[in-house]
């Protein structure tokens, strides 16, 4: 994974909230959709060769690691700014033949969530089977629903609603079909018996250092209810939901099923043309604070086109369902929600500058919320890279408009 050195700015700051949105999608065609893998270090498994693969008879084991320094400086005189190791990570494979396990172990001071049981957390940890055009991975593993990231390492509403880099405990069947005059095909089938517990969704009540909005203290934007602030001005934590179900103690993501099929032209010209079909069944188990369990149904198609270095991608998720409490009001969540997704980049070479923007519309409310990123990335060489971005993040309803976030973000990073 790239990380990237990003600068940004608002999109024609001071215009009505159409006009700027307008703007904004326009913005889109002006760059390529990074090729980078994004927020989270995901490795590549070795390839596997069945007719090579007999005449080794030793387990080979690879390490690495690395580390992210952030600094958050918010334009929101009320929020301090921030500097700290957003957090560090290694990794692990052991292969033998066919067969192998990968693990990544993580650390973050303070906690990255508040839900976290920890400081440290595995991030994946699973055993695996390679075939020649498929894996077999049992265990902790990032879910596939949709497109997997947008390049950008500050996020948009999707991861934050923990829809994204998502990692959960189950398994998952991942292959290729056979390429056909220029044609191929990528698909996923996975099912999880229990979320993992670790992923980017947001607390009702952030503190200072934590991921994602990285000194932030005003947490997932819903209001909170007084009766959940202690004597001590301190949240207290499982007495209202974030945005994911794994905010609330006690409750889960069940019995998650997912199926995505991807398909992917090489055109002439050096242009390449993707389509993703996707879909999504989980079980919403939100006791104890709601004793019941909600069937929640999620799909999603994306495209992405790319010439050389220049690229632009869109996504639509729809969900119906609920999967929280209290979110994006308190006590009153939304169970019928459009994802809106689109993001573009162009790689000139070191540097990507890349522009990305994000919608959740929540129909139950009529509010929608918007992260609009750009930025740009630099690539020292193999080990040190770095990122500076612009994120402006805001919730319109009923003709309101409050802001979220309105911050730059500098991103230091080394893997080794």
């Amino acid at each position: 994974m790239r990380l990237r050195l990003v600068t940004i700015r608002k999109c024609i700051e001071g215009t009505k909230l159409k006009y700027r949105n307008l703007f904004c999608i326009v913005a889109l065609l002006w760059g390529g959709w990074t090729f980078a893998q994004g927020l989270i270090p995901v490795q590549e498994l070795p390839q596997y060769a069945p007719d090579k693969a007999a005449s080794i008879d030793n387990i080979n084991f690879d390490f690495h690691g690395g580390a992210v320094l952030w600094y958050y400086r918010p334009n929101q005189s009320y929020i301090d700014e921030n500097f700290n190791i957003n957090f560090t990570y290694v990794d692990f494979d052991a292969v033998y033949k066919n067969y192998g396990v990968h693990a990544e172990a993580r650390f973050s001071s303070p906690k990255y969530r508040g839900y976290y049981k920890g400081d440290v957390w595995y991030q994946e940890a699973y055993g695996y089977y390679r075939l020649q055009n498929s894996i077999l991975k049992i265990g902790k593993e990032y879910t596939h629903f949709g497109k997997f990231w947008d390049g950008s390492y500050y996020g948009n509403v999707l991861y934050y609603d923990g829809l994204l880099l998502n990692p959960d405990n189950g398994i998952s069947w991942e292959g290729q079909l056979h390429n056909s005059h220029g044609w191929q095909a990528n698909y996923y089938l996975q099912y999880f018996v229990i979320d993992g517990g670790t992923n980017g969704s947001l607390d009702p009540f952030g503190e200072t250092g934590e991921g994602g909005l990285n000194g932030e203290e005003t947490g997932d934007g819903a209001p909170i209810d007084p009766a959940c602030i202690n004597s001590n001005g301190n949240f207290i934590y499982g007495c209202q939901s974030g945005r994911d179900s794994i905010s609330i103690p006690g409750a889960h993501r069940r019995n998650e099923a997912i199926a995505r099929f991807n398909q992917i032209w090489s055109l002439s010209h050096h242009n390449t043309l993707t389509f993703g079909l996707n879909y999504e069944y989980l079980l919403a188990d939100l006791s104890p604070l709601l004793p019941r369990r909600f069937n929640v149904n999620r799909y999603g198609v994306d495209t992405s086109f790319s010439h050389l270095n220049f690229s632009v991608f869109f996504e639509w998720v729809h969900q119906q369902g609920y999967t929280v409490t209290d979110y994006p009001l308190e006590d009153n969540p939304s169970k019928n929600i459009d994802y809106y997704w689109a993001g573009t980049s162009y790689k000139f070479g070191k540097y990507v500058a890349y522009f990305n923007y994000s919608d959740g519309f929540y129909h139950d409310e009529d509010i929608h919320d918007i992260t609009e990123i750009p930025g740009v990335s630099y690539q020292l060489n193999k080990i040190f890279s770095g990122a500076l971005e612009f994120a402006n993040w805001y919730r319109t309803q009923a003709g309101s408009f409050s802001v979220n976030d309105n911050s730059l973000n500098l991103i230091l990073r080394a893997d080794i």
